[in-house]
């Protein structure tokens, strides 16, 4: 979908230092901000489905989802504690 809106000047100004900023474009920035807003309005649940039911396709078991989740998060720990950043 393509969307044409009118930005006052000073709105205009933040969203292109705001989208500098971040790296990005100010039209791929505006569409993060609304994209993100979107989903704010969702549950958990319907955030996950979508992962959830590929998990489920592919035959992964809650308990290999489980361990993985687990060493993904030792081994976020252990890159913590060793470089005291978070990766």
């Amino acid at each position: 979908m393509t969307l044409n809106v009118r930005l006052s000047a000073p709105t205009e100004a933040r969203l292109k230092k705001r989208a500098a900023a971040a790296g990005k474009d100010p039209a791929e920035y505006a569409r993060a901000l609304i994209e993100r807003e979107m989903f704010a309005e969702q549950s958990f649940d319907e955030i996950l489905r979508p992962a959830r039911e590929g998990f489920r396709k592919r035959g992964t078991t809650p308990k290999q989802l489980d361990d993985a989740v687990m060493r993904a998060r030792k081994a976020f720990h252990r890159r913590k504690r060793v470089t005291g950043k978070r990766k």
